[in-house]
């Protein structure tokens, strides 16, 4: 299932926009359960990064577990 995904902010962290945060970010989704065809596509204006990427229906409550354990948080829409 094709998700987009506005990866608002850091859960514990501030959001800084570089790009080692960027790379860490990709890695992260990269090797999250149940993701692939990962792309990063920009900076959200409100924060954050916009992301699209493949994810299993059957993976999503791992999806959001192994993010917040990555201190990241995501907006569906």
């Amino acid at each position: 299932m094709r998700q987009y995904h506005w990866l608002m902010m850091r859960r514990r962290n501030e959001t800084v926009h570089a790009d080692a945060e960027r790379a860490e970010l990709f890695y992260t989704l990269t090797t999250a359960p149940g993701t692939n065809d990962v792309e990063i596509i920009d900076k959200h204006p409100k924060g954050g990064y916009r992301v699209r990427f493949d994810l299993s229906p059957e993976g999503i409550d791992d999806f959001i577990a192994f993010l917040e354990a990555h201190d990241w948080m995501s907006v569906m829409y």
